[in-house]
This record gives C-alpha cells, sequence and structure tokens, in this order.
C-alpha cells in the first residue's frame, strides 16, 4: 500500500499510493484496501497492517521439510531486498493489547523489527535444519538490489511498541523459536 520507497522506511502515517509504474488493473490489491481502509476508518474502526504471517505450520522451516512448493506471492518476493513478516503469537498479543486500551480510528503496522529479503530467511532456516551455524545476518541484504521489483519498503512498527506497549515475542525470524518451536 505504501508503494515503492527505494528502501526506505515507512509508518502508518506515510502517504498510500500505488507501486511505481503499475496501473491499477484487475490484480491491484493497493486500491481497493486503501478505500476499504478509508471506510473503516470513518466507522471509528481500528487499521491492522499485516505484514506475511508466519508461525507453526506456516514457515519456511514447513515449506522446506514439507518440499511445498513457493506461493506465487513468495515467488514474487524472491527479488526482493525487504519483506516484512510477523509471528502470529505477536499478532494476538497486539490484538490483544488494542482491545485492552482500544483507541478506535488507530492504524497500526503489525510486523517484526527485521525486514529481511525472503533468500535470507530460507538460507537461515535450511541450516538450522542441517545443524549448522546460519549465515550471518545480512549476508544477503543486498541479493536482490538488481532484480528487485517494486514497492521496495521497510516498515516501522514503533506505534504497536510506544501506544499499545507490546514487546515482540519474535522481533525478527532469527529470534529463539521463531522458525523451529524450541
Amino acid at each position: 500500500m505504501y508503494g515503492e520507497q527505494h528502501g526506505a522506511w515507512v509508518d502508518e502515517n506515510s502517504p498510500l499510493r500505488l507501486a511505481a509504474g503499475v496501473s491499477p488493473g484487475p490484480g491491484d490489491k493497493a486500491g481497493p484496501r486503501a478505500r476499504a481502509e478509508a471506510e473503516w476508518l470513518l466507522l471509528g474502526a481500528h487499521i491492522f497492517r499485516l505484514a506475511g504471517i508466519y508461525g507453526p505450520g506456516r514457515s519456511v522451516v514447513d515449506s522446506i521439510v514439507t518440499r511445498r512448493a513457493a506461493t506465487s506471492s513468495q515467488r514474487a518476493r524472491d527479488g526482493k531486498r525487504f519483506t516484512a513478516r510477523v509471528h502470529v503469537d505477536d499478532i494476538v498479543a497486539v490484538l490483544c493489547a488494542s482491545m485492552a486500551q482500544p483507541c478506535p480510528g488507530r492504524i497500526y503496522n503489525v510486523c517484526d523489527d527485521d525486514p529481511a529479503p525472503r533468500r535470507e530467511v530460507m538460507a537461515y532456516a535450511e541450516a538450522l535444519l542441517r545443524g549448522e551455524e546460519p549465515p550471518p545476518h545480512g549476508a544477503s541484504a543486498s541479493a536482490g538490489a538488481e532484480g528487485c521489483g517494486a514497492g521496495e519498503k521497510r516498515v516501522r512498527n514503533a506505534r504497536i511498541k510506544a501506544e499499545l506497549g507490546v514487546a515482540l515475542l519474535y522481533p525478527s525470524y532469527r529470534s529463539r523459536g521463531a522458525l523451529i518451536d524450541p
């Protein structure tokens, strides 16, 4: 929804726009999402902008172990330098915190602190499964730089921490137990 930002950080106050060079069409999701948000905000609803969800049964480890093919959405992110993700347990924490201290009409980015390339997460998971030392963090930070698609951005989650008091259980895919249950 934030469109192309050339890797810059965005937050809930950043303007919404379509990815550069992309005209709205049948597959366009940003325009309809932005319009739906605006309508919900008129009703005083809370908006939760969720990153890619992972957790038990929904992680790259599960994909590797079951030899499940990447979805078209996952393949589209293969060349990106930054992919926002969030563990399902952290989503629950954000929703519970919001219910405990509601702020109607508020927008929250729900993501972890580590917008890493999908290929870096895959390499980390593969090393874990082989019992090897994972590659250093950021080893492939520029891996997708040349072939990156539109919509490169890093998403901030400061509002969920400052306003809702959420301390992420999994601030990174590298957090203990994030990809493989401890």
